[in-house]
This record gives structure tokens, sequence and C-alpha cells, in this order.
């Protein structure tokens, strides 16, 4: 029987094994962990949604062909009453195109939990870049934290012009505590929701904030497609 010196051993089989497991380890690294972390850093950072304000009245006398404007009125009642919440439009062709409201007053008795200018409960006034669009959840804070609920209201902006699409009437049943999702323990509420004509009163108080606006208002109701959110 051939005996195989150790040497030959150290010389020949070791850096083939060697080699072996090098190939090995750098098939299954992941290509992205070669990239500089800013890279990776930035492309996990999702694009914030812009925040909306009430349109000022010298934007409405030279109006951009590109965008519209619609006005509106909230009433919160219920739980939704005594708190001030988010509204998320989302455009339903671009998705890039994300918008926040925020209605409530900072000067109210409860801390404001975001740091952004609001409008004050009521109506609002507002410029979109023109097309359809989903609000399509409202938030409101729930200590240090904020619950969050699924909406379905469909919304036209036309451009060049200024439009009206009602009332939001939104009634919060009850607080709740939702399972599941992330995290798994959340707050949450029910409501019930309606869409009201009020364009006599909408557009009387349209022209008192905005008298130098002499072109003609239309009406779009929005669409409510969910009048309850799941229990």
């Amino acid at each position: 029987m051939r005996i195989i010196p150790i040497e030959f051993i150290m010389q020949r089989i070791v850096p083939i094994i060697v080699i072996f497991l090098i190939s090995c380890t750098a098939a299954k690294q992941d290509p992205l962990m070669n990239q500089p972390v800013g890279v990776l850093e930035s492309a996990q950072e999702p694009q914030k949604p812009s925040q909306l304000n009430n349109v000022p009245e010298e934007k409405l006398a030279t109006p951009n062909v590109k965008n519209g404007v619609i006005f509106a009125k909230t009433d919160f009642q219920g739980v939704l009453e005594k708190t001030y919440v988010k509204l998320l439009f989302e455009d339903l062709v671009n998705a890039e195109n994300k918008f926040h409201l925020y209605i409530g007053d900072k000067e109210g008795p409860q801390p404001f939990l975001w740091d952004v200018n609001p409008v004050k409960p009521g109506y609002f006034f507002i410029e979109l870049p023109a097309g359809t669009y989903r609000i399509s959840s409202i938030s409101i804070p729930v200590g240090s934290t904020q619950a969050t609920e699924r909406m379905d209201v469909t919304i036209e902006v036309f451009p060049e012009k200024v439009t009206y699409i009602g009332t939001l009437q939104m009634i919060g049943v009850k607080e709740r505590i939702r399972l599941g999702g992330v995290p798994v323990i959340r707050p949450g509420f029910e409501y019930a929701a309606n869409i009201i004509n009020e364009k006599d009163e909408a557009i009387h108080t349209f022209k008192q904030r905005y008298p130098k606006y002499f072109k003609q208002i239309f009406i779009k109701l929005m669409e409510l497609k969910l009048h309850r959110n799941e229990v």
C-alpha cells in the first residue's frame, strides 16, 4: 500500500479546498452588500407625502394649467370631534403623487402630535395636480401614537378649475383595539361616513374667503365607496 506524505497533502490538496470554499462563499454573498451603505439607505427610504394647505388668494388669479382647486367641508363627530385628523390623498394614475391633509387646531387643548401646519376644522381649499384621487386613510392621535383606518373616497380634480366636492361627514362610533399587522396590537376606531351636498353654503363661504375670484365654480361631489369601516 502506497503512503502519501503529509507534505504532499499540505502543498497540493489543502490549497484546492481553500479555493473551493472561497468561491462558494462569494457565490452566496448578497450583491447588495458590495454597495456603499449610503446607497442602501437611500433606496430603502420611502417618499413622504407632501403636505396640503389652503391655497392663497393670489394663486387663484394665476391658475396653473396642470393643477386644479377643490374645496369641501369636513364634519367630524363622536370620537373624531374631540381631536384632529390626517387624511391621505393618493393619485390613482400617478402613484408618486401622495398628499397629507392635516385638519385641526394647534391652539386647542390637546397637544398636536405632528409637526405640521394644519388647516382649521370646517372648510378646506386645496390645490392639486389634475387627476383622480382617492382619500385612502384617516388617522387620529391616540396617546403618543396614532390610529389609522382605511377609507375609500374618490375625488376628481380638473385643470384650471375650482370645484366644490361636498361635505365629508364622519362619525367616530367608538375606539377599539386591532389585532394583526404591524404592530400586532394597535389602536383603531369605528366610523360611519357620508357625503352631503351643501353647495349654497359652500359657495357663499368660498366667495367670502376669495372675493376677487369671479370665474365659474364647478360642482362634482366626492364618491364614497366605504360608508363604514370593517368591524
